[in-house]
């Protein structure tokens, strides 16, 4: 999803208030964001609800 918007880790990071590492990890599968991070993860791309 947020490479189909051509966002880098960095930016989507940002947006969500959280670490590009925290990301990184989510993305590569190591670890599984709590519900509200993963909410910010979508509400920053645009995904939540309007």
């Amino acid at each position: 999803m947020r490479e189909d918007l051509g966002w880098t880790r960095t930016r989507l990071s940002k947006l969500a208030g959280t670490s590009h590492a925290e990301l990184a990890s989510f993305e590569m599968g190591r670890t599984v964001p709590a519900q509200p991070l993963l909410v910010r993860y979508l509400n920053a791309m645009g995904y939540g609800p309007r």
